[in-house]
């Protein structure tokens, strides 16, 4: 874990400029971390190294509505008791990104930055604590829920500001060795082939699925999944269904268990057809079981897109 107590920092807008410019996935080739660093020290005409190399992802940020509360104005001002949170996947590399701002932790601190303020009207962020993906599965184990890439925490070095911002940065919930079960045009192709070549008649006119397809059943199946309120509301996938056995097969039996999905024999189907549906703990109420789950299906179905 780096702790820094160094009084260099940034300014909001900066801090978030930052934000949309590093992308994770290169900080451990170049040594660099555009987040946490502090900005190189210009000394001179070509002494300062590019911010960045055309390869590293400008983060398209999609907010998660029902994971975030933000201000609802400009205007609202913070008191103590306030914590804002948005989270948000990138459109272009499915990175999530957790923020987390608060008021309530620095209690010796009750007068935030504002730009009324004339000699502090802009936070200043100082970083004071960064964690990498091993420190962080060492102190919380390995969870499938709750994967980190980095974490870092700033605070404002105003004397009077109690602000704290937490900024958490996971990877995209479905791999590609995973996705590459319906993203792969060939394997598609080849199961569709199989699957009506094993019945000719019941797939009668229907050609194999093509990946686009196949990811859209799958968007459907998470929506429904992560929309589910109770045991009655959970909606049953056919493993018959041809449609699924076009897409899927038993070939993609690793994606669905990896998304909690679990085959189940249902009386009111063919008998011995199985089908799937999203797991459920025993007592549907165990918030903490169904909070995994369902961030695991929300951030999934933002992945799909």
């Amino acid at each position: 874990m780096l702790i820094r107590t160094a009084p260099t920092g940034k300014t909001a807008p900066r801090l978030i400029n930052d934000l949309l410019d590093h992308d994770p996935r290169y900080s451990a080739k170049t040594g660099r971390n555009l987040l946490a660093d502090p900005a190189p020290k210009f000394r001179g005409n070509g002494s300062l190294p590019a911010r960045k190399s055309p390869s590293e992802c400008r983060h398209a940020l999609m907010k998660k509505e029902h994971q975030t509360n933000a201000p609802i104005s400009n205007d609202e001002l913070p008191d103590e008791l306030t914590e804002y949170k948005v989270a948000a996947y990138c459109s272009t590399c499915l990175y999530h990104f957790d923020i987390t701002v608060d008021f309530w932790q620095r209690k010796d601190r009750q007068a935030p930055c504002h730009l009324s303020d004339e000699f502090n009207p802009l936070h200043h962020l100082r970083l004071v604590k960064s964690t990498n993906a091993r420190e962080y599965r060492e102190k919380h184990g390995v969870n499938k829920y709750d994967t980190v890439t980095e974490a870092h925490r700033f605070v404002c070095s105003g004397e009077k500001c109690p602000l704290v911002v937490d900024i958490k940065i996971s990877p995209p919930r479905l791999s590609h060795s995973i996705l590459s079960l319906i993203l792969d045009t060939s394997k598609m192709d080849m199961r569709g082939r199989r699957e009506i070549k094993n019945d000719p008649d019941r797939y009668q006119g229907l050609p194999p699925v093509k990946p686009l397809q196949a990811l859209g059943y799958l968007r459907q199946y998470l929506y429904d999944a992560k929309g589910a309120k109770s045991r009655t509301d959970l909606k049953k996938i056919a493993r018959r269904n041809k449609k699924y056995m076009l897409a899927f097969a038993d070939e993609c039996d690793e994606l669905f268990e990896y998304l909690d999905f679990i085959a189940v024999q249902d009386d009111a189907l063919e008998p011995e057809v199985s089908v799937f549906h999203v797991l459920v703990p025993k007592h549907f109420a165990d918030i903490h079981f169904q909070g995994g789950a369902q961030l695991l299906l929300a951030a999934a179905y933002h992945n799909g897109r």
